[in-house]
């Protein structure tokens, strides 16, 4: 895929996000946890790779929920060290931009009418009428 394409793309969706996000991506504190984390792991030479993992979450096109069995599966990391970098990110990084990250990846379900599997709803006809006497009931003393 061309370059430009991929930069084009970038700027598409950036402009899109929210401002949280959007601040959150080019923060200097982002990048200085991800240094940190990545020297605290010993996996200080995949710091770029880390961080386009982190972008991809923000841009909406990484679940945050995949991020742990991503890294330890493209970078070949061990369980431990995958789970302690996820860990880390997401307390640090993820939990601030959290309530966006949940709009964007579990968006609200348009309301919908609930309705058990089989039973349909009663037309206007069908409903019982207060105030009005039914004729197939005795009246009971």
């Amino acid at each position: 895929m061309p370059e430009g394409y991929k930069k084009e793309k970038f700027w598409e969706i950036y402009r899109n996000l929210p401002v949280e996000l959007r601040e959150a991506l080019f923060a200097d504190e982002t990048g200085d946890y991800l240094r940190g984390i990545c020297q605290r792991a010993g996996i200080a030479e995949e710091l770029d790779k880390i961080s386009d993992y982190v972008r991809q979450v923000f841009l909406g096109t990484l679940p945050p929920e995949n991020f742990e069995i991503t890294i330890k599966k493209d970078l070949n990391l061990e369980l431990e060290t995958a789970q302690k970098v996820f860990r880390e990110i997401d307390r640090l990084i993820f939990d601030s931009v959290r309530p966006v990250l949940e709009k964007i990846y579990h968006p609200e379900p348009v309301e919908q009418k609930t309705q058990k599997p089989g039973k349909q709803e009663m037309t206007q006809e069908e409903r019982p009428q207060q105030g009005r006497r039914d004729v197939y009931r005795e009246f009971i003393e």
